[in-house]
């Protein structure tokens, strides 16, 4: 009786899952296509005596310098700032031995007073793919760095815009079809992988262990994988930490389900989830790829 309930459990919260998300943080939703951007400072060459930088934290902290000409974008979770420096005051050794803090610590160093925007999704048919935004320096001194945002250039396909057909039917069902399916390529393949470890660990009625495995995936993998969505913005703590909540609540699930004592439990956990673990850091574009072939 256990066992059915656990079932129908784990096939429910696969199914919200699937209905609840819509296209948020780093996941492109089939039928979606990312919309590309980026900003120029239009008149970068009327102030030779000075560097100009595009900062973004949260994601990475990536540092690009600016020159004349050049259109920047950034990561659409990313928190952007322009830094605008003089050439007397650049320290580079300072800057190369540690860039995040050479821009937080600099007093230096002026951010803009234009703060850019990152730009979401789009469906396939939409014939938009790149929003450039041009800005101009209004002011420039010891004190103020002002920008100005002066014009918006919207580069279309050759597409004439017809939008996919089925969108309409897939938001009245009741079941997200396109969703279901996001969830469903990592979760079969998790539990391709972790039902392996279990087969070599526990080695006995095959059949029975594969199934009580794809149950606990069923209810840990889209759990796990929405928390992350929420949560991406903290990467990498936000992986590591939805990890070992991973590991402890499949401890208790494979005692339960495998009659196993805590000890057996733990080390298969670890052993299953750090194994899944490895597998995405060595092939990190195996999800998208998969996706993609369906």
């Amino acid at each position: 009786m256990r066992f059915k309930q656990f079932f129908f459990l784990a096939m429910a919260v696969l199914l919200f899952f699937g209905n609840s998300v819509d296209a948020s943080a780093d996941v492109l939703n089939p039928g979606y296509k990312p919309l590309s951007f980026c900003y120029e400072i239009e008149n970068i060459q009327d102030y030779p005596n000075h560097l100009f930088f595009l900062f973004e934290a949260r994601i990475g902290n990536s540092i690009d310098q600016i020159k004349s000409g050049d259109c920047l974008g950034f990561y659409k979770l990313g928190d952007a700032t322009f830094y605008a420096i003089e050439k007397d005051d650049f320290d580079e050794e300072a800057f190369l031995e540690d860039q995040y803090a050479y821009f937080q610590d600099n007093t230096n160093a002026l951010p803009g007073s234009y703060k850019p925007q990152p730009y979401g999704n789009v469906l396939e048919g939409d014939p938009l793919e790149k929003i450039e935004t041009i800005l101009e320096i209004t002011e420039l001194n010891a004190d103020r760095f002002e920008l100005e945002e002066i014009e918006t250039i919207e580069h279309f396909s050759e597409s004439d815009g017809s939008i996919l057909p089925g969108g309409e039917a897939e938001k009245n069902s009741f079941i997200n079809w396109s969703k279901v399916k996001f969830y469903l390529i990592p979760l079969v393949s998790t539990i391709f992988f972790e039902c392996l470890v279990y087969l070599i660990f526990i080695r006995k009625k095959p059949l029975k262990i594969v199934g009580k495995c794809a149950l606990i995936q069923i209810l840990t993998n889209p759990l796990a994988n929405y928390v992350f969505l929420l949560t991406v913005m903290y990467y990498p703590i936000s992986f590591y930490a939805i990890e070992v909540g991973v590991i402890v609540v499949e401890i208790f699930l494979i005692k339960w389900l495998f009659k196993l004592n805590y000890k057996k439990a733990i080390a298969l956990s670890i052993l299953a989830n750090v194994i899944t673990a490895a597998i995405s850091f060595v092939f990190p574009d195996l999800m998208s790829w998969l996706t993609g072939l369906f």
